[in-house]
């Protein structure tokens, strides 16, 4: 959630955006994430512009595409067929190399990668993205610092299960010590 606040505040201020539609971004003509070769191998595409558009269409070899739809409103109309045309060429190329070689042709590009490995990328760690609580597990920190300490807020681990059963059942509820035991026991 801490890294879509332009969707959700699209679609919740009613200002556009599209709910879930599956790998499509529904923005994008063409774009989404399609399937490349591998076991859940992925690259999301974003092509949004002219220049982009150019791009995708010199690197997967369809430069002919870039006359037959020379503008956004254009592409859009026919974007399910766009998709399929990368589609098909994704499917035949990993999905660093069909990154890559989006992106050297300019085009909005990204293999998607699991959490084990975002967790390792050096970039990741070096922005502190992640930090580690007392109890030495890993947990996602804010997005944002203050400009004056970089402190991101304070992180602790969720309680353990159970860990509050004494405080809401005595305390707040009231149990006896017989109705705790009953309820703190019972399978």
């Amino acid at each position: 959630m801490a890294l879509l606040p332009e969707a959700l505040m699209r679609i919740s201020t009613g200002a556009g955006g599209h709910g879930p539609e599956g790998p499509s971004d529904g923005e994008s003509a063409p774009g989404g994430c399609f399937r490349c070769a591998g076991d859940d191998a992925w690259v999301a595409v974003t092509v949004d512009n002219e220049p982009e558009w150019a791009g995708l269409c010199r690197g997967i070899g369809r430069p002919e595409l870039a006359e037959r739809y020379p503008n956004h409103a254009d592409r859009q109309r026919d974007k399910a067929a766009l998709d399929r045309i990368v589609a098909e060429w994704c499917r035949e190329r990993s999905a660093e190399s069909a990154a890559t070689l989006l992106r050297a042709a300019g085009v909005s590009a990204a293999a998607t990668r699991s959490f084990e490995i975002v967790m390792e990328d050096e970039t990741i760690r070096t922005r502190g993205t992640f930090g580690t609580l007392a109890d030495g597990s890993p947990h996602y920190t804010l997005p944002w610092r203050d400009a004056d300490t970089g402190w991101r807020g304070e992180a602790i681990s969720a309680p353990e299960l159970g860990a509050d059963n004494h405080y809401v059942l005595r305390e707040l509820l009231g149990l006896s010590d017989e109705e705790f035991e009953a309820m703190v026991t019972h399978q």
